[in-house]
Parts: C-alpha cells; structure tokens; sequence
C-alpha cells in the first residue's frame, strides 16, 4: 500500500488534536467543493482565479488534485507535525469530504485512522527528509523499499496502533 507525505503546513494544530479530529484536512479556503472542477484544468483556473501565484501553482493544484482524485481509502499518509519535528502515520478511511459548514480551512477533508505516537523525525528514514525538501505537498513515497521501512518502524514503535476518534482500538465502543 502506497504511503503519501503530507506537508507540515498542510494540518496546523497539535498532535493529540489532529488525532481527535481524526482527519485530513486540505488548507485551501477559497476553493469551492472539489467535485465541482471536471478535471485538473478547470481546478488551476479557479486557483489562479483564488490568487495563486503561477510560481506556485502547477505544485499546489497537483496537490489538490492527489488529495480529491488520487488518495484511496487504506492507503497511507505520513503528516509532519510540530513544524516537522515528528510525523504522525495514518490510514485514509473515506472518500473526499466537502464540509461547507467547517471553517473555511477545514472544508476539504478525508477521515483518517492515525497511529500514536508520532515519531520523531530522527527515527525516520533519510529519504522522508529528502521528499519534505522538495516542497510538494502531496507526494507519493518513493521507492517501495522506503515505504516498508517506514511501515516497520511504526510497527515497532507504536503500541496502540491505529486510533478512531482518539482512542485505541480497545476503547472504541463497537
């Protein structure tokens, strides 16, 4: 199952918080619902549209575009928190979600299972430090030997595996 890297600046908040909320968000307030673009095209012109500098703006709608289309459910994410410091592995568990009553920032979002603890980012492969450089902010991990790396460190890390609403397996009610 493939692993996708989050930017940092992608999930603002606290580590306990992210996993409470147990989500993705996507920070792009002044995109409308998602499924309202027919393809990449028309999203690149409502983000230039929004303000977005065309420096910037093949990366940024990649990204988006890899958040709504391409990211399926079970597959991986790995999401820096703590300005990077320490990254938090969690696996996707819906479709995209446009929640128009959210605040503009979390508007965008798809449900997550997250691991605890997040890890630091010394304990990690160098390769996920190398991707983090390269400022996408949707990337795919790369390659698989990297993946199962970080898939191993997590096992042996982790305790509690995978967290629902915040809890532990053993704590959520059925």
């Amino acid at each position: 199952m493939p692993i996708w890297l989050v930017r940092a600046d992608q999930n603002a908040g606290d580590v306990d918080g992210i996993i409470r909320t147990a989500r993705l968000v996507l920070d792009e307030p002044k995109l409308e619902n998602l499924r309202t673009y027919e393809d990449k095209p028309a999203l690149r012109e409502a983000m230039t549209a929004n303000g977005v500098d065309e420096g910037e703006l093949r990366d940024r709608s990649d990204g988006v575009w890899r958040f709504f289309q391409k990211l399926q459910r079970n597959e991986s994410v790995l999401l820096p928190v703590d300005d990077g410091a320490r990254f938090l592995l969690g696996q996707i568990e819906s479709d995209y979600h446009y929640l128009g009553e959210a605040e503009p920032q979390h508007r965008h979002a798809r449900q997550v299972f997250w691991r605890r603890p997040a890890l630091e980012v010394s304990e990690l492969p160098a390769g996920v430090g190398e991707l983090m450089d390269r400022g996408k902010p949707l990337a795919n991990l790369r390659p698989v030997e990297l993946e199962n790396q970080i898939y191993e460190i997590f096992e042996e890390k982790t305790q509690t595996g995978f967290v629902k609403d915040g809890m532990a397996p053993e704590e959520v009610k059925a």
